[in-house]
């Protein structure tokens, strides 16, 4: 989990990911995965999605934000080991 402060509502956010063991990417389909974003109150809830940044060999989370305020985003993906 990690929070994240974006700069304007309504936009796309991106947050890189370094990666526990290091892989060599080659497209946006070695890596994988989900994330919610959650802020406010009541609570407001954004979906997004994690994928291979293969420029900067890194996971990338990207999701809509819903407003500017603290999003607390709780995340998982997965990824191959390439050399």
């Amino acid at each position: 989990r990690i929070t994240v402060t974006p700069t304007a509502a309504n936009t796309r956010t991106d947050v890189n990911i370094s990666l526990p063991i290091a892989s060599n990417f080659g497209g946006g389909a070695d890596c994988g995965g989900s994330a919610a974003a959650i802020s406010g109150s009541p609570p407001v809830v954004a979906a997004g999605l994690i994928f291979s940044d293969a420029a900067a060999d890194q996971a990338r989370l990207a999701f809509i934000a819903p407003n500017n305020s603290v999003q607390t985003v709780t995340f998982t993906f997965q990824y191959s080991l390439l050399p």
